[in-house]
C-alpha cells in the first residue's frame, strides 16, 4: 500500500525489503509448525498460515482491480496483473 505511493527510489526499496522479509518470515513459520519433529508441532497452525495468505492474496487482487488491472496469473506467491488503463 505505502509502495504505490512513493516516487521515492529509496523508500520504495526500503518497503519492498520489508513485504519480502515478512513474505520469507510466514513461510518459515510454516514450515517450521508444519514440521512434525519440532518442538511446538502444529498442523492448524500451518494451516492457518496458508489460510492468511491466501485471504492476503485474495484481498490485494480486489484491490488491484478496483484501480483498473486485470489479473492475468496468481499463485501461493502472488499474483500478475496488467493495466487495463
Amino acid at each position: 500500500e505505502e509502495m504505490k505511493g512513493s516516487d521515492d527510489p529509496m523508500e520504495r526499496k526500503i518497503l519492498n525489503v520489508q513485504q519480502e522479509a515478512l513474505k520469507r518470515l510466514a513461510n518459515t513459520m510454516y514450515g517450521v509448525y508444519g514440521y512434525s519433529r519440532f518442538r511446538w508441532y502444529s498442523m492448524e497452525c500451518a494451516e492457518a498460515i496458508t489460510a492468511w495468505g491466501r485471504d492476503y492474496i485474495k484481498k490485494t487482487i480486489r484491490t488491484a482491480e478496483e484501480f483498473g488491472f486485470h489479473t492475468v496469473y496468481a499463485d501461493t506467491d502472488g499474483f500478475y496483473a496488467t493495466y487495463r488503463g
